[in-house]
């Protein structure tokens, strides 16, 4: 099935929501990934522990750029580091007061005005944003989507976050969802392809979906076409739920 079928069938769909929305769009051409390592009141990086999350990052970008490879997508894949120090406890809970004020650091009101910025000046096709802490929690995702399209883009990942955390969370600001909620999707992800990177399990497989969704192809195979027949009735609200008991059980009172 090609994109213009896709979308003339499934105007609406969950899955489809976050394609090509947002300041970072298509994981091709020359993308550069912006990581910084924030020091915050609850959590300071050594260098020792730079050089080990460093270690995991590139890994993770290897992949990466021998997946697309593989797939004949040209991808020119590297990364900037920098540091900043907040005056905050950065969590879930206040990132947009965070993420704030770590942009305002460069003198930019936006995640978005920086990615642009640095898309000029280092003639970038994208510029996605991650930021890394020296330690653990569960790493997430704001990415822009039908429902948010002006959301502020941004990773941010544990110091011991795996290869495949790190993609996993990458691929979100490029229009990949989960496929390990709600109940529907996790179910028929499992069965359709179990070796994908955004499911919760081991595999680090690029499916079809995944690939339309991130720029690589313009079609999709006929797994991800059943896939999206079998959830188009799922709704922003079942979503919602799903996260809310999920977060819940993640963090109780």
């Amino acid at each position: 099935m090609n994109s213009k079928d896709i979308h003339a069938k499934y105007p609406n769909h969950i899955l489809l929501n976050a394609k090509m929305f947002g300041e970072t769009k298509s994981l091709k051409g020359d993308v550069i990934v912006i990581v910084f390592f924030i020091n915050d009141t609850i959590s300071t990086w050594d260098e020792r522990a730079k050089q080990s999350y460093r270690k995991i990052h590139e890994s993770a970008m290897t992949k990466i750029r021998n997946a697309a490879a593989n797939s004949g997508v040209p991808l020119k894949l590297r990364s900037a580091f920098g540091e900043l120090t907040l005056p905050v406890e950065c969590t879930v809970s206040n990132w947009s007061k965070w993420s704030a004020a770590a942009i305002e650091k460069y003198k930019r009101k936006e995640i978005s005005e920086y990615q642009a910025y640095y898309k000029q000046k280092f003639d970038c096709t994208e510029a996605p944003v991650l930021f890394a802490f020296n330690r653990h929690f569960r790493s997430y995702t704001l990415a822009a989507d039908a429902k948010h399209p002006n959301c502020s883009e941004f990773s941010a990942v544990a110091m011991d976050s795996s290869e495949k955390t790190i993609i996993h969370e990458l691929l979100h600001q490029f229009g990949a969802p989960d496929y390990y909620y709600p109940k529907a999707v996790k179910s028929l992800a499992d069965k359709y392809f179990p070796q994908s990177i955004m499911t919760s399990g081991t595999g680090i497989v690029i499916d079809s979906l995944t690939s339309y969704l991130i720029g690589w192809s313009d079609s999709i195979d006929r797994n991800a076409a059943t896939v999206l027949e079998l959830t188009k009735q799922i709704t922003y609200a079942d979503i919602d739920k799903e996260l809310k008991e999920i977060w819940a059980k993640e963090n109780p009172r």
